[in-house]
């Protein structure tokens, strides 16, 4: 019951039209959904609501996600956020295909964003969780290459993610 009221809690901060507000809310997003803040009993069940596809939060964040006109630095943060519920929230809860089809080309694209390698680290943790029903695994595989070349360059955290994910996949393919 107090995972659900911090959600109505978290739906009306993101209505005001404040940067200050929304990142907050998003904050505490992060958190409901993160099992070592929050327990794994509360961050499952927030996490399964947010991506059921019948909640107003759930379905604002992946807006935040998908949404390619926020790529300005005002919006950076709120993108930065949405993706770290996004990647805590599908390591709990399965994928469902409206999701899965609404992100995939998003995380495809932020993935190999050679400029802002933590939304292309946040990516990749979220593929590897939607990878096994992937339509199309040589388009992730070539997207996941790139991305860990580019995480050898400059981000080793996203190297490793992108390794997993394609030690993974190739497990599928």
């Amino acid at each position: 019951v107090s995972s659900i009221s911090s959600l109505d809690f978290v739906a009306k901060m993101l209505l005001f039209n404040s940067m200050d507000s929304q990142l907050l809310a998003l904050q505490t997003l992060s958190s409901l959904t993160d099992p070592a803040k929050m327990g794994a009993k509360t961050a499952k069940g927030v996490s399964r609501v947010l991506v059921s596809g019948a909640n107003e939060v759930g379905a604002q964040v992946i807006a935040i996600i998908a949404d390619s006109s926020n790529l300005g630095e005002d919006d950076n943060g709120r993108r930065l956020f949405s993706m770290t519920v996004l990647s805590n929230a599908l390591q709990q809860a399965a994928v469902p295909p409206v999701v899965h089809e609404k992100l995939r080309p998003t995380f495809l694209k932020a993935v190999t964003n050679e400029e802002r390698t933590q939304q292309a680290y946040l990516a990749a943790i979220c593929l590897e969780y939607m990878m096994t029903t992937d339509p199309s695994p040589n388009e992730l595989h070539t997207a996941l290459t790139k991305a860990r070349d580019n995480g050898k360059a400059k981000h080793q955290r996203l190297y490793e993610q992108a390794q997993k994910c394609l030690d993974k996949l190739d497990g599928f393919m």
